[in-house]
């Protein structure tokens, strides 16, 4: 199966460019630090000037956080100082071999985790850094690798893993993914019909049974306006998208639990779904893109939009 490929199509439009720009502000260094809650129950706190990037699935939980201050244009994939993060260590079945350990230690914490810290040479061919930090019979990765002659700052990542081991704590596990700027929460589908990579202004829930090359996905986001009803945030959407020549279809709607949900189906088009939750005063749009090459029905995608929807919740950073 060809892998699924993060491409924000449909976000390049105007209604988003102020909420965009809003939540790339709150991700500057300075900011307050993001709290990561990931599925498995564990929490803890983006370190002091790093920079929360993304949180992605990849047969566990997976993020990518990357130092503030050396972050070069092209972003964060390209900073030096930059650190995968992982509740199941990918390639657990043929771990790093450290051929040269610089540093090889562990260290039990004040909050009752702890530390083992690797850095050295690994395979003869690359500088690395390994962090496990192990609390309560689960363990997060920290990780750092680059060439032989390593560019990233040596004590910057060992202090960021320290951070991390220091505010781990635990929570109940859950089928849910947390967003840890925009601060919502929602279920994740079918984990074999369903990819999921969050980005700093969205949830992406990419899908695995549209085809190859597809690139279809499921995108989340809260609107930065406050509306006077359902009907009036599901107009502005379904309007934004008439722009495209989209036929949009009729309305549908339905009470979930304390909110209401209201969606439209496009069949065919490159917006088989667009809808808007409301919890409380606060929307929020969910929206399908399909690509040139979707094979799936709407009646296939149907159980699984909706399911997502449906789950779409504030979350309160605990």
């Amino acid at each position: 199966m060809a892998c699924v490929r993060v491409v924000l199509i449909g976000f390049v439009s105007t209604f988003l460019y102020a909420f965009t720009a809003a939540a790339i502000a709150q991700q500057k260094p300075d900011a307050t630090p993001a709290v990561i809650r990931l599925p498995v129950g564990l929490m803890f706190d983006v370190p002091s000037g790093w920079v929360w990037n993304e949180l992605y699935d990849r047969g566990g939980d997976n993020l990518l956080i990357d130092y503030g201050a050396t972050r070069p244009e092209k972003g964060p994939r390209e900073n030096v100082n930059r650190l995968d993060i992982s509740t199941s260590y990918v390639g657990a079945s043929s771990p790093r071999t450290f051929t040269k350990f610089d540093i090889n230690r562990t260290q039990p914490l004040p909050n009752g985790a702890t530390l083992r810290s690797q850095m050295g040479v690994l395979w003869n061919v690359h500088y690395g850094y390994d962090a496990t930090v192990s609390f309560k019979y689960k363990t997060l990765k920290v990780q750092a690798l680059d060439g032989l002659t390593p560019k990233f700052d040596k004590k910057l990542v060992q202090d960021a893993a320290l951070q991390i081991a220091n505010s781990v704590r635990e929570v109940p596990a859950a089928n849910s993914y947390f967003h840890p700027i925009l601060k919502i929460a929602l279920e994740f589908p079918h984990p074999k019909r369903w990819t999921i990579r969050t980005s700093a202004i969205n949830f992406g829930l990419g899908c695995l049974v549209c085809g190859d090359g597809s690139n279809t996905w499921i995108y989340v986001y809260p609107s930065s306006t406050k509306f006077i009803d359902l009907n009036a945030a599901l107009a502005s959407i379904t309007k934004h998208f008439e722009k495209e020549s989209i036929k949009i279809g009729e309305m549908r709607s339905e009470a979930i639990g304390e909110g209401q949900f209201a969606w439209t189906e496009q069949p065919g088009s490159a917006r088989p779904f667009l809808g808007v939750i409301k919890r409380g005063d606060a929307y929020y749009f969910v929206q399908m893109w399909a690509g040139k090459a979707m094979t799936a029905t709407n009646n296939d995608l149907r159980i699984d939009f909706l399911a997502a929807a449906r789950s779409v919740r504030a979350w309160d950073g605990r």
